[in-house]
């Protein structure tokens, strides 16, 4: 007896999706390593904080932003358009902003000092590092912005009560007061800001 076949059953055509070249662009490429981040300016270049680089695509694909600077090593392709990935995008527009200043406490202290031991350079989190007093509190040292710096656990404890001199260990960066701070990290170990960014960075 002959085999009969089967019709093909007849299913629905799915719809074709419309997505703004943006939107094409960002779903289809893959993320791009965290340290592509977009430093996002003012109207007049003052530096506002730090936003995604599918966001900054996104702005100024809809006309809201400049393209200051991109990172010439990477391209995002998609099947219809290709566009770099900025690096630092100006708003075409002045935002009111009024800055205030940087709450002293533990996270804060991380954050201006990129997440690394002040003696030995380490990243760390926030089970790795601690705070240090440069001048020990034993000696009049102050808990304050200049007198206290991100220190892993075993610096820590190898400098004691004594001063950086005193220990004979070099401390890289003097602890100062920022007038802000790159608050929206990506990743659990901000790397440090690009070089695009570092012209923008001088005037904050």
């Amino acid at each position: 007896m002959p085999s009969q076949r089967r019709k093909p059953r007849k299913g629905k055509k799915s719809e074709p999706t419309h997505r703004t070249p943006s939107e094409d662009a960002t779903r289809s490429a893959p993320p791009p390593p965290r340290q592509w981040r977009t430093l996002l300016l003012n109207l007049g270049y003052e530096p506002l904080l730090v936003i995604p680089w599918q966001r900054a695509v996104s702005l100024w694909c809809v006309d809201k932003v400049h393209l200051v600077e991109v990172y010439p090593e990477v391209r995002i392709h998609s099947p219809s358009i290709t566009l770099p990935v900025p690096a630092v995008v100006r708003l075409q527009t002045y935002v009111r902003y009024q800055p205030t200043g940087v709450a002293f406490n533990r996270k804060n202290v991380f954050l201006r000092d990129d997440f690394r031991c002040q003696y030995c350079r380490m990243w760390g989190d926030g089970t790795t590092l601690t705070l240090d007093h440069v001048v020990p509190r034993a000696q009049g040292g102050m808990t304050r912005w200049d007198n206290i710096v991100t220190c892993c656990v075993q610096c820590n404890r190898a400098k004691g009560s004594r001063t950086p001199e005193q220990a004979g260990m070099v401390l890289f960066d003097r602890p100062r007061r920022p007038t802000w701070l790159l608050n929206t990290r990506i990743g659990p170990h901000p790397s440090d800001p690009p070089a695009e960014w570092q012209l923008y960075l001088r005037a904050a």
